[in-house]
């Protein structure tokens, strides 16, 4: 992520964090109790790093990540509605930053010819409207959006596919955390970054099982370990340019 992105986060939590309270003098919504959360919305495709974004924010405010899927909040709209109450009170309870992961179907557009789905949406929205925490929702597609959620979001993300360079950045700083005692060369990082055009998430369960494979064979992890997962692992069949 770009450092402005960064700094506009940070600075978005931390006044969150000192004027979040209805007597805080910025507090100026008319009903009480409305507008008093701070809403990210993170969309790309998976494996670009959104919940890792949640889970870097969490860490820098030293508060714990509450984490949900769409598919935990059940099928029908009164157990969405129940779920999604228990989830807030949750994260009101451990002073928690709430991830909604894969939220697309409580953000996208209503329409006159589905109206179980446009139920779905309204109860979000209303729930949503009288959160007063910090909230992280994910999704895949940005398209398809209900317009009355864009004045209920405070900053939209957007996660493009990674480019050789930040790759390379991935390679680098995962390799430096999972293989601390072993010395990757920059030069064949960046020619891993270059032969597979994997996302973040690929590519740490790609280092992940060569280090793996490396301490089987009580050794240090070597470009040869992570090529030959690669080379192996039918994940990665169709993105290697070699």
């Amino acid at each position: 992520m770009d450092d402005e992105y960064k700094h506009v986060i940070r600075a978005l939590v931390e006044a969150h964090r000192k004027h979040s309270k209805p007597d805080s003098e910025e507090f100026d919504d008319i009903i009480a109790g409305k507008a008093l959360g701070l809403v990210f919305l993170l969309q790309g495709d998976p494996g670009l790093g959104k919940t890792l974004t949640a889970e870097s924010v969490a860490e820098q405010a030293s508060e714990p990540l509450y984490a949900v899927t769409s598919g935990e909040l059940g099928t029908t709209v009164n157990e969405m509605e129940s779920a999604l109450k228990k989830a807030f009170r949750i994260a009101k309870t451990w002073d928690a930053i709430l991830l909604l992961d894969e939220a697309d179907v409580f953000l996208s557009k209503r329409s006159v010819d589905n109206l179980e789905k446009n139920a779905f949406v309204s109860v979000f929205l209303r729930l949503m409207e009288y959160y007063q925490g910090i909230m992280f929702l994910t999704t895949n597609r940005a398209e398809d959006f209900d317009p009355a959620f864009m004045s209920r979001i405070h900053l939209i993300l957007d996660y493009h596919p990674l480019t050789p360079e930040r790759r390379v950045k991935i390679w680098r700083n995962l390799s430096a955390k999972m293989a601390k005692d072993e010395t990757l060369d920059e030069g064949g990082l960046q020619q891993l970054a270059t032969d597979y055009d994997i996302n973040g998430r690929e590519i740490k369960n790609l280092l992940r099982t060569a280090w793996c494979l490396a301490k089987d064979n009580r050794r240090p992890l070597t470009m040869a370990d992570i090529r030959a997962v690669a080379r192996i692992s039918s994940r990665y069949s169709g993105t290697s340019r070699v």
